[in-house]
């Protein structure tokens, strides 16, 4: 084989390694593009001076023994083929780490441990009605930090990996991180809509909120949640018959602290996609509704709603401890104290 075709196969080969990285990483493990980039490129430089000794190893005449004591010997000699791409692979891990362990690329406004206001001009332009709007994107909107802004925790941090049209989202690790207000934003005893952008990596097995508000005894007293059922029997009355991951949107009475739901039981839940989702409270028809990108699924009667003093958290919830810490990122997070109709959200989910 001539040392041109051998060349043609390694790069072939690496940089098909490159595109199956890059897409995996992406779109199944949630790094975000950049990182899924510089990861698939270690990868493939790692891979093509492999391919390369492989290829080279082969030779021409020799006896089986005489040809095993060949390739250690070549493979020894392509050695320093290597030590370039390990240094670009050591790099791009790094850096990759580094993103995914709480850093900002966005200049300290979505830090651990920092405020992010509500996107002011939003609330003037959508008035009325319109409460908060976050965007997550690391800019700095209009105004300075109030009862309307979330502060960073766990881990929590802003990456560019969002929906098209949409500049940036809050990653998760599903453990320790979450953002949260300072106290309530919402009066759940009265109408409201919440909606965001929601995308799953992994913890399939468990609940988890995309935005939640604690009301008391340290229960939310509503969420916007992922949740899974076993199917029948369940010990959750809102779980369909057919096992699967639904979205739903809950309430707790203030009576029994009992919960009602709203469940997309007509449509799984996607993982590892982003989904737009909304959740309706209707105190004037006495219902909730769950809407997925922009269409109303399910629906449920509900009174006597719990009152809220809680802070608002986006990627977790509370049933008498925190829980349901969100798996992937979250984007576009927007609240509005008044029932949004069925055109304005699929008007905002597209």
């Amino acid at each position: 084989m001539s040392k041109r075709i051998q060349a043609l196969i390694s790069f072939v080969s690496s940089l098909a390694v490159f595109a199956i990285a890059w897409l995996l990483l992406e779109k199944l493990v949630g790094l975000g593009r950049e990182n899924s980039v510089a990861a698939g490129a270690a990868i493939s430089a790692i891979v093509y001076p492999f391919a390369v000794a492989l290829l080279e190893s082969k030779p021409q005449t020799e006896s089986p023994a005489e040809s095993t004591q060949s390739k250690l010997r070549r493979f020894v000699q392509h050695i320093p083929r290597w030590l370039p791409s390990v240094a670009i692979a050591l790099l791009a891990i790094v850096f990759v780490s580094s993103q995914r362990g709480g850093e900002s690329s966005s200049g300290g406004l979505c830090d651990n441990g920092n405020a992010i206001p509500s996107v002011q001009e939003d609330k003037d332009q959508e008035a009325p009605g319109h409460i908060a709007h976050w965007r997550f994107d690391g800019t700095a909107p209009s105004g300075s930090p109030d009862e309307s802004s979330l502060r960073m925790h766990g881990g929590a941090s802003c990456t560019s990996n969002a929906p098209d049209g949409i500049t940036g989202s809050l990653r998760l690790d599903g453990k320790t991180g979450y953002a949260n207000t300072s106290g309530p934003l919402v009066d759940t005893t009265n109408s409201f809509t919440v909606m965001a952008w929601a995308y799953a990596v992994g913890n399939a097995d468990q609940w988890a909120a995309v935005v939640s508000q604690e009301g008391y005894a340290k229960i939310s007293a509503f969420s916007l949640h992922y949740m899974k059922c076993p199917g029948s029997p369940s010990q959750d009355p809102y779980c369909p018959i057919e096992p699967g991951n639904y979205w739903g949107f809950t309430m707790h009475r203030s009576s029994d602290k009992e919960a009602v739901r709203a469940v997309s039981t007509t449509q799984h839940a996607s993982l590892r996609s982003w989904v737009h989702l909304a959740g309706v409270y209707d105190a004037d028809r006495r219902e909730i509704r769950i809407y997925v990108n922009g269409v109303r699924l399910a629906k449920r009667v509900f009174t006597a709603p719990m009152d809220s003093d809680g802070s608002l958290s986006v990627g977790r919830s509370a049933w008498y401890t925190v829980s349901d810490y969100w798996p992937g990122s979250i984007a576009d997070v927007r609240i509005w104290n008044r029932v949004l109709s069925d055109g304005e959200i699929e008007q905002l989910a597209s």
